[in-house]
């Protein structure tokens, strides 16, 4: 989670940026009908690196792909890779269920 602070995210849809929002993030960005859009205000707020938190399936593979391209014609620095990472290690799949499956797994792994 360390890897999402200080940096903007771009999700998905509306409950994906509401769940992040529930976990305290603030700069997220939509993807879906709006990438163009979000990556010139990101661009215009002075983003240099974001962090796309796309759905971990097939729409999200290419949404993930069409959002790094469209990132970097406006010069900022994407990371695509930490959504896997976090989707494997919370068992997630779509971050709407992202509370759900961090409070799930700070469960598991207490001492």
């Amino acid at each position: 989670m360390e890897r999402l602070e200080d940096v903007a995210l771009f999700v998905e849809g509306k409950n994906d940026k509401l769940a992040l929002e529930a976990l305290g993030f603030r700069e997220i960005y939509l993807v879906s009908g709006t990438l163009k859009r979000s990556c010139e205000d990101a661009a215009k707020n002075g983003v240099k690196k974001a962090v796309i938190l796309t759905d971990l399936d097939e729409r999200g593979d290419e949404l993930a792909f069409e959002a790094g391209e469209e990132l970097a014609r406006y010069g900022i620095t994407s990371d695509a890779e930490t959504r896997k990472v976090i989707g494997g290690m919370l068992k997630l799949r779509h971050f709407e269920d992202i509370k759900k499956k961090l409070e799930e797994f700070l469960a598991d792994n207490r001492d």
